[in-house]
């Protein structure tokens, strides 16, 4: 059987998304750069717009606001919802048109729209709360999509129970070929209110009250991402910085666009083994994840056995990657000394990358140098050196 359950009585588990903080413009945002983010609130607010006015929007609409210029130029008119509120809301991507839910039953493009739906404009249903068994009493708080796959994924403002599983109002549950599963668990208390999964990994949310005991003070209208489940939290958007009319509201509903995510670099190998014969030594540096940009990561050698200027080139510099390019390589000279005197090794190093990109591990690689002048037979001869044999007949 299905159950819807109030608030009161349950307990709840909460969401929270965490990055390390910085400042632009005067806005709190995560590591996740955002181009733009799309927003709804319970209340009228006010926004910056172009030419020095303010843009008004009403708990219907969806606030658009672009971090580059710090303007809101416009909102995406859902149409008329008979005094319904916007509760969800993702904005149209390879997946398909916008998806949106109210708090009320409401009409929308001659389809009856019930508050646990999820529909696109065009009227055309994502989730029918009624076919899949979601219990009356249950609205939805928040919708989005797993990036690639396109299965939503929503929050329930109560704790339901379908197809025998139980969901709580922090929880982040995937809905794909007619069927819900827990697509990330959140804490014992709170209630998740609007969600966007990022396609880097992180989620951005936002929750109906405080939550306490997450090490980051925030309000229901702010705007807070983690990394990955589990991880710390941090803020990623504080409306309440574009316009003071925020700081009463409660966001509803949102959507983002990220900036570019460069990616990370590491060496391919902890390890290689060249010999001092081959002139140079090409070390490969692999682009991990996403790859949006240019880059260019810095490496330099460091001496073990084998010695600068001596064994192999001392050297520094950096590795160009363009936007998409996934593997370069950093080459180092290696010198024949063209005598015996055994295996050598030295390190090169990632040192630093360029425009917002991480380093990972291995961020050092071992350069074994193998000695080519030869093996010693029993008598101390090299292998490759020709023997005086007259005084041996």
């Amino acid at each position: 059987m299905n159950k819807a359950f109030t608030q009161s009585t349950l307990t709840k588990r909460l969401m929270l998304l965490g990055l390390g903080l910085c400042l632009h413009s005067g806005l709190v945002t995560a590591k996740t750069e955002l181009v733009e983010i799309h927003l709804s609130a319970d209340i009228h607010t006010t926004a910056p717009t172009s030419g020095g006015a303010r843009l008004i929007t009403r708990d219907d609409d969806i606030l658009t606001y672009d971090f580059s210029t710090g303007l809101s130029d416009g909102t995406a008119f859902l149409g008329a919802l008979d005094q319904s509120d916007l509760d969800a809301y993702h904005a149209a991507d390879v997946c398909g048109q916008a998806l949106f839910s109210v708090d009320s039953t409401a009409e929308i493009a001659g389809t009856v729209m019930r508050p646990a739906d999820v529909f696109q404009s065009n009227g055309v249903k994502i989730l029918d709360a009624v076919a899949e068994g979601i219990a009356d009493g249950a609205n939805l708080d928040a919708v989005s999509r797993v990036p690639g796959l396109c299965d939503l994924v929503v929050s329930f403002d109560v704790t339901v129970e379908i197809d025998g599983t139980v969901f709580r109002p922090a929880d982040l549950v995937r809905f794909g070929a007619g069927s819900f599963s827990l697509y990330r668990e959140g804490p014992d208390s709170g209630n998740l209110d609007a969600v966007h999964v990022l396609d880097a990994g992180s989620v951005l949310a936002s929750f109906a009250a405080p939550v306490p005991n997450l090490g980051i003070g925030f309000t229901d209208q702010d705007v807070i991402e983690q990394a990955e489940a589990g991880g710390n939290w941090a803020l990623s958007f504080q409306p309440s910085a574009i316009d003071p009319s925020w700081e009463p509201a409660d966001t509803d509903a949102l959507s983002a666009v990220r900036g570019p995510a460069p990616g990370n670099f590491s060496w391919a190998n902890a390890e290689v083994e060249a010999l001092e014969s081959d002139g140079s030594v090409e070390l490969d540096i692999e682009r991990l994840g996403f790859s949006d940009g240019p880059v260019t990561v810095s490496y330099a050698t460091a001496d073990d056995t084998a010695l600068g200027g001596i064994d192999y080139g001392s050297s520094s510099g950096g590795v160009a990657f363009s936007d998409g390019e996934l593997l370069d390589r950093a080459v180092i000279t290696l010198f024949d000394n063209g005598t015996m005197d055994g295996d050598r090794s030295f390190f090169v190093d990632l040192t630093a990358a360029t425009n917002g990109a991480n380093l990972v591990s291995p961020t050092r690689v071992r350069v074994l140098i193998r000695d080519d002048e030869g093996s010693l037979f029993s008598d101390r001869f090299e292998s490759n050196q020709p023997r005086d044999l007259r005084g041996q007949l």
